[in-house]
């Protein structure tokens, strides 16, 4: 799987390397583009070099979690990916907008309901209270 991660740490051993790297976003599948967010995930990786801490990378991770291949030279893809974000986050906000709209609308329709509502009632008063004076005046 594919995933834009941050270098958060890097570490250095006797001999060995291990790089401390922040899941940001993962790509299910590549051919479609498809990315979603990670919360709170890090991955550890050794043997990675050439990148420093609070670099972006793309790192291709197995299946048991290990980092297979790490593409820090990202600047274009992460570009692509931060224009699909901007224009998923244009759309969310223009159906935020829609749909506060529409919230509005219905507010005033229900009001102008509540207004009709009581306007029939105090018609339907009058009314009983026009059959009843009607009724009482036959009946004398």
């Amino acid at each position: 799987m594919l995933y834009l991660a941050e270098v958060k740490k890097n570490h250095s051993w006797i001999g060995s390397r291990a790089t401390v790297l922040k899941l940001q976003a993962y790509c299910q599948e590549r051919s479609r583009q498809i990315w979603r967010t990670v919360q709170d995930e890090v991955i550890i990786a050794t043997q990675v070099k050439h990148i420093n801490k609070g670099m972006l990378v793309l790192i291709e991770v197995t299946s048991d979690r290990q980092v297979c291949q790490v593409y820090s030279t990202t600047a274009g893809p992460i570009v692509n990916i931060l224009q699909a974000f901007t224009y998923l986050e244009k759309q969310w906000t223009t159906y935020t907008q829609r749909w506060e709209d529409l919230k509005l609308s219905l507010l005033l329709q229900q009001q102008e309901l509540n207004r009709h509502e009581t306007r029939i009632q105090e018609l339907e008063e009058k009314l009983q209270q026009a059959l009843a004076r009607r009724a009482r005046r036959r009946y004398q």
